[in-house]
């Protein structure tokens, strides 16, 4: 019987082994899977911090870009509505009443007339609407009726080089530069 109780010491022995190797072992996966779960955690984590990032960038072009577009759309129209102002206005002045009218083709005929006596002796060619051929009564130059020039005077000399326009049309595309805040401000703001 010694055998007997010789092989229950190493049966017990054994088994104690075994249960301490399998608690090591059991001991060694949980703190592996712990190990791995804090992995893929942290790389989870950082994964999507870096996709957050990213995505905030796309967001912020795409924000800038819609901005961009629609601040674009907006000046387009703020122009075409001043642009329009400019338009009115012309008409406005082209349906004065024909004296009113008259007088102020006169003024705009004398005005370039005194321009032109200073820099040149030569008599122009003077460019008036037909209908507003009746403010020039000087015979200074020689008249003719051109439907294309809208309301005012333009002056060209007979070799055609020099041309001195002064209609409301180009008198306001002149002053638009500086009419444009002004404008915009009376429509805008």
């Amino acid at each position: 019987m010694p055998e007997d109780a010789l092989l229950k010491a190493i049966e017990e022995d054994a088994s104690v082994q075994a249960a301490r190797i399998i608690d090591e072992a059991e001991d060694a996966a949980r703190q592996t899977s712990f190990a791995v779960e804090r992995e893929v955690s942290d790389f989870k984590d950082a994964r999507l911090r870096s996709l957050a990032v990213e995505l905030e960038k796309k967001r912020a072009s795409v924000v800038n870009s819609a901005r961009t577009f629609a601040r674009g759309l907006s000046l387009k129209v703020r122009e075409g509505l001043i642009e329009k102002v400019f338009e009115e206005t012309l008409k406005r002045l082209e349906g004065l009443p024909v004296e009113k009218r008259e007088a102020l083709v006169a003024r705009l005929y004398e005005e370039l007339k005194n321009d032109w006596a200073r820099r040149s002796v030569e008599r122009p060619v003077i460019l008036v609407n037909p209908s507003d051929a009746g403010a020039i009564k000087d015979g200074w130059g020689e008249v003719k009726g051109d439907s294309s020039v809208s309301l005012g005077v333009i002056f060209v000399s007979t070799d055609k080089k020099i041309v001195f326009d002064n209609t409301i049309e180009s008198r306001l595309k002149r002053a638009q530069r500086a009419l444009l805040p002004r404008i915009d401000a009376m429509l805008f703001e």
